[in-house]
């Protein structure tokens, strides 16, 4: 009997357990296109006659993606032939993508495991976007794939052994992004059965019986002895253990998320992430924790290498004094400010952005005419931890009056020669070359022996803000102004620059 007339003689009527399972999940809707990854063993096969079946209900269309590993040589030929002769029973489209997963496993430096299931991913991705571009909206593109409720237990198992938090627990998700999983309600024992009864081969491979695979060992060895010597449905029970695990993560990442709006600031660009130490302080610790593990997740496209260590080592920082800083996967860091922690991309704090733009490109080569351009009449910036810094610029008869022209003693309120600024104004921490100038005599003092002199604590200078046109330090905010911006005599235009809000002003 060839392929066609047999699938031509299959029955057409869907396991209920699936339909209710992808109707719970809301996994298919009319008018969805599902790429199938389809290799040609059991699971696979059976997921293929299950959408074949469910699409006499729901009108939905199906594409298949075969990879050729390049480990199994003439078998994985055969395993080719088999699936394009499906296809074409079926009436799918077949699509054949070889990959040489030893060579990218060695060049990546992972196990081949890791690089097989990369490489189908980037197949499956590789034909939803090639139907993207065919023109259908890329919400109803789905990629099925296989797993089922063994491979639940099992996944669930490896990663408890190995160790894992609450989400690792929850095991295989029902849909992660436009990924499905529709026969995560199916036993292996209940797939064999489907296929039986509707007289459909598959084929095998024998790799999956070897135990080279931690994986293997565990399909292999561990779930059946707990099947057979300590409870007969241990698999499945550790499937609905994990889909409730699930349902208690989905709610604490939830309210973690409604507790990031009140107690964290993101700024602008999404690089710094300030907790606000009082009102972080004030939650259960596993919404501690959450927090925590979002704002990793927000700053990074993974968290493969992000532990509950790096979460306890955030969390530690908050009894630490201010400017306590760790470094974190990533590229990420976290350091320890007044009244927050922030988390941010390391080297993101350096430099702010421009107060003031100059309007070439090279401030050195203006000449003492030309004024630096001011971005808008008043601007302000966050300075975190610190307060508000606000700068305007003024004419020499708005600020003096007739009786006086005395400048003020403030400590957080400054006034320059705005002139004398001719580039670019930047508001950051300090910088190797840093300097000021403290005399009528123009004499040079760098932002580092200043800072010695002041005896401000090592750990506290890297967070200290500065004022700078270049290296040229207009203003430590909090301590003294260089002499060369001073308003004098001759000073026409007056920058003002004053900070409120998280400190006292004078």
């Amino acid at each position: 009997m060839d392929m066609i007339t047999r699938i031509h003689g299959l029955q057409e009527n869907m396991n209920s357990k699936v339909r209710d399972y992808i109707n719970e999940n809301h996994m298919i809707s009319p008018g969805d296109w599902v790429v199938v990854g389809v290799s040609g063993g059991a699971d696979s096969v059976c997921l293929l006659l299950l959408l074949w079946q469910l699409q006499k209900e729901i009108p939905f269309y199906v594409s298949v993606v075969h990879i050729n590993h390049g480990i199994r040589g003439e078998d994985a030929q055969l395993d080719s032939d088999y699936v394009r002769k499906l296809c074409a029973g079926f009436g799918y489209d077949f699509t054949l993508e070889t990959v040489d997963v030893p060579e990218l496993a060695a060049k990546k430096h992972v196990s081949e495991e890791e690089a097989g299931r990369e490489a189908r991913y980037l197949a499956f991705n590789k034909k939803v976007k090639q139907i993207h571009e065919y023109g259908k909206d890329i919400s109803q593109i789905k990629i099925a794939v296989a797993h089922h409720q063994d491979d639940q237990a099992e996944t669930v198992l490896f990663r408890l052994a190995r160790g894992t938090g609450l989400s690792g627990l929850c095991g295989i998700r029902p849909i992660n992004g436009h990924i499905i999983r529709p026969m995560l309600a199916l036993t292996k024992q209940e797939i064999y059965d489907i296929l039986k009864e509707n007289d459909l081969s598959f084929r095998v491979d024998a790799t999956n019986m070897e135990d080279s695979y931690a994986r293997n060992r565990i399909r292999n060895k561990v779930l059946p002895y707990l099947e057979e010597n300590i409870c007969h449905n241990a698999g499945a029970h550790i499937a609905e253990t994990a889909a409730m695990l699930a349902e208690a993560e989905t709610y604490i990442s939830k309210e973690a998320g409604k507790k990031l709006l009140t107690c964290v600031i993101r700024d602008d660009n999404g690089y710094r992430y300030s907790i606000q130490k009082e009102l972080f302080l004030q939650e259960d610790i596993i919404l501690q924790k959450y927090m925590i593990l979002k704002i990793f997740h927000e700053l990074t496209e993974g968290r493969k290498d992000i532990t509950q260590v790096h979460v306890q080592d955030v969390l530690n920082l908050f009894q630490k004094q201010v400017g306590r800083k760790i470094d974190l996967p990533y590229d990420l860091c976290a350091r320890v400010c007044y009244g927050k922690v922030i988390i941010e991309k390391k080297n993101t704090y350096i430099r702010q952005n421009c107060i003031y733009e100059n309007e070439s490109s090279s401030y050195q080569n203006k000449n003492k005419n030309n004024s630096p351009k001011i971005l808008e009449p008043e601007v302000q910036y966050e300075l975190e931890g610190v307060g508000i810094l606000r700068c305007s610029v003024l004419k020499r008869e708005e600020f003096f009056t007739e009786k006086t022209e005395l400048i003020p003693e403030k400590t957080y309120t400054k006034w320059f020669d705005y002139d004398k600024i001719l580039g670019s104004l930047s508001l950051r921490n300090k910088e190797e070359g840093d300097f000021l100038v403290f005399n009528e005599q123009m004499s040079k003092k760098t932002l580092k022996d200043y800072m010695k002199q002041e005896k401000i604590p090592r750990e506290l200078r890297d967070t200290i803000y500065v004022l700078a046109e270049g290296n040229h330090i207009l203003w430590v905010i909090g301590g003294r102004i260089s002499h060369y911006y001073k308003v004098t005599k001759d000073t026409k235009r007056i920058l003002q620059v004053q900070v409120t809000g998280g400190i006292t002003n004078g």
